[in-house]
């Protein structure tokens, strides 16, 4: 692995950590991405700074157990807040 490559590693067990720590070190670039299949099926791959769901919440952070997403919603005085939600990613199998 070479300086500012980009790397793949499915799964996030312990040798998929090992192999993600390995490729930092070498200066590896530090883009994550989450690969998420939603209820109906369909597959999608999100990474930090996209916007998803109804209220089109931006993903603030994604690591190996969630990925984070700051919504904002009006509240009862007619601002706007923000929430962040969490979203478990599922162990492997």
């Amino acid at each position: 692995v070479e300086p500012g490559a980009n790397v793949v590693v499915f799964g996030l067990g312990g040798i998929g950590l090992n192999v993600i720590q390995g490729a930092r070190m070498v200066g590896a670039n530090k883009t994550y991405y989450a690969l998420v299949e939603a209820p109906n099926g369909n597959g999608y791959t999100l990474k930090t700074g996209m916007y998803v769901g109804r209220r089109c919440g931006k993903i603030t952070s994604i690591n190996a157990a969630r990925v984070l997403v700051a919504e904002k919603y009006p509240n009862a005085r007619g601002e706007f807040s923000v929430r962040e939600m969490e979203l478990k990613l599922k162990e492997e199998e």
